[in-house]
């Protein structure tokens, strides 16, 4: 389902911001696992959309790390996605951030104002340098599951 709306979300963008530019429109994926796999799996969103798209008109760069929470895109937002000047970013992160968070007692995940605090500070950089982002935020469902849980310790 994710990868569906995903791929709904980068035809509407590349219909946004295609117009007019006789260069590649640089479309980066910026995220976690499921980021990594689209760019490794040969059958992976990002792969999948490389090979239907025209690749004289759309550059598609995947910069996914397994495991990557806010934090870990803040501190390689210049290498990994700035450093290739895009036009869009889709940034899709928060299931490590609240899976980990309550996983481990607190110890490895974010928090939910610092996890705020990192995505916004991230999409201002963004748009800053012009670039059109999308945010697809893993943190809806995990605080969704928080929220079971909760429950559940009510009722225990």
């Amino acid at each position: 389902m994710h990868t569906l709306l995903y791929f709904l979300a980068v035809i509407s963008l590349f219909t946004m911001t295609s117009c007019g530019s006789d260069q590649p429109q640089k479309i980066v994926f910026f995220g976690d696992s499921i980021t990594q796999a689209g760019q490794e799996d040969p059958a992976g969103y990002i792969n999948v959309m490389r090979y239907r798209l025209d690749t004289a008109r759309y550059e598609l760069i995947g910069a996914g790390i397994s495991g990557n929470k806010v934090p870990d895109l803040e501190a390689r937002l210049s290498q990994d996605v700035m450093a290739h000047e895009p036009d869009v970013v889709f940034i899709y992160i928060g299931i490590n951030d609240v899976w980990h968070f309550h996983k481990f007692e607190g110890t490895t995940g974010t928090k939910v104002d610092r996890y705020e605090a990192g995505l916004r500070a991230l999409v201002d950089t963004l748009q800053a340098a012009k670039a059109e982002v999308s945010e697809r935020s893993g943190q809806r469902f995990a605080l969704n599951l928080l929220d079971v849980r909760l429950c559940d310790a009510r009722l225990n």
